[in-house]
């Protein structure tokens, strides 16, 4: 899975987050497909996007000031 468009290989946004999943569509061809999320480093949860990072919470977490 990926974060590339499998018909012209190029870049990918994420439209929708899913449970462990995100739908991407393609910048170029707008093509749509289903990719594997990245889990969270700090949490292990998936983080609703293709590439690896922070989950939103654990971003929140780590930042907020105290």
């Amino acid at each position: 899975m990926s974060a590339r468009c499998g018909v012209c290989g190029g870049h990918g946004y994420v439209i929708d987050k899913l449970k462990k999943e995100v739908k991407m569509e393609c910048c170029e061809c707008s093509v749509t497909w289903v990719t594997d999320s990245k889990t969270c480093p700090k949490c292990k949860k998936p983080n609703g996007f293709a590439v690896d990072g922070v989950y939103a919470q654990c971003y929140a977490e780590h930042f907020k000031s105290s």
